[in-house]
């Protein structure tokens, strides 16, 4: 019995260590690697929002968005959008977002209008406020 059960937690840790991340997870990791670079946006919303670090911004912001399924994927098709128009390298999150308009405006990214994307810039300025207001995490 004792094998057994002792069998079944090794299969049980294994199969824990070889799973896929949550879809708050790859959020949180996408957020980090959209913005992590970008010297503006470090400034404005990580030193103002007294944080330590990019990944405690998005790590608030990810448990946020993924209350709602329609906005996990509107975020995530955002941030991939992002990162899709980094293209050279660059950290300039203005410059790529110019460019995400641009391919909404030209009808070469489905699944994500004007308006949706403008709403994820706002509901990032709005994780920011709120952090930089109380030094915690709001819920939004």
């Amino acid at each position: 019995m004792r094998l057994i059960l002792a069998g079944l937690a090794g299969t049980l840790l294994l199969s824990a260590c070889g799973s896929t991340p949550s879809a708050e997870e790859t959020l949180a990791q996408n957020c980090t690697t959209t913005f992590g670079d970008d010297a503006e946006f470090f400034d404005q919303f990580i030193r103002d929002s007294r944080l330590d670090s990019i990944e405690t911004f998005c790590d608030c912001y990810a448990s946020n968005v993924a209350t709602s399924e329609t906005l996990l994927a509107i975020h995530q098709t955002s941030l991939t959008a992002l990162l899709d128009a980094r293209g050279d390298g660059s950290a300039d999150v203005q410059q790529e977002a110019r460019a995400v308009f641009g391919r909404i405006d030209n009808g070469e990214l489905e699944g994500l209008t004007r308006q949706q994307f403008d709403d994820v810039g706002e509901y990032l300025e709005d994780i920011g406020q709120g952090l930089s207001e109380t030094g915690t995490c709001p819920t939004l």
